[in-house]
């Protein structure tokens, strides 16, 4: 009986230690992946003018980090972000700005896609402001996040309005017992009242 019993009890350890090998064989590993390398179109200080808005300011372009496994380079989706911050922040400031990038390798930014950047920063317009970028990758899980090069530019924002103005200049006249002359101006947002006397 008892010889019976070690003969069971070795035959279970055994067919434990195949299952784990078999286990093993199957199990994907990560074993590394390349940082990004970020460049850009644009290597000299941009002044942003409300005027070319829709102009392209700069194309943003990265490698493919190409996240490898112990069955190969990986045929997963990889997810990038750019990530916009001021110098000296390290993208540390809670007001850095990011942007999902799905799949590609280049993102184009044109004037009002940067500037609206730097307003949700709360930059101040009209002065020059020096910035970072980089690009972070993921797999599609948001696991294995790789960083790209940093990439320093210098931005001078305008002032942008949070609801537009109309198209030209406009003039509303109000008669009671006074006039009220009101202009709005669409190009510096400046509204100056002037009070008639009737």
């Amino acid at each position: 009986m008892k010889n019976i019993v070690k003969l069971l009890f070795g035959s279970f350890l055994l067919a434990t230690a195949f299952s784990s090998c078999e286990k093993d064989e199957h199990r994907v590993i990560y074993e590394g992946g390349t940082p990004p390398v970020l460049t850009s179109t644009s290597t000299g200080a941009l002044v942003l003018t409300r005027a070319n808005q829709n102009n392209l300011a700069m194309k943003l372009s990265w490698t493919n980090p190409d996240y490898s496994f112990n069955t190969g380079i990986s045929s997963q989706d990889v997810n990038y972000v750019l990530q916009v911050d001021t110098v000296g922040a390290n993208f540390t400031n809670p007001k850095k700005q990011e942007q999902v990038i799905s799949k590609e390798l280049s993102v184009s930014l044109t004037v009002k896609d940067l500037n609206l950047f730097l307003t949700k920063m709360e930059l101040v317009p009209g002065i020059p402001h020096n910035l970072q970028m980089r690009i972070k990758s993921t797999l599609a899980s948001g696991a294995v996040p790789l960083y790209s090069n940093v990439f320093a530019v210098t931005v001078t924002p305008y002032l942008d309005f949070v609801v537009e103005p109309p198209a030209q200049l406009v003039q509303v006249t109000m008669t009671v017992s006074y006039g009220l002359l009101v202009m709005l101006h669409p190009a510096d947002g400046i509204i100056p009242c002037l009070h008639l006397t009737m």
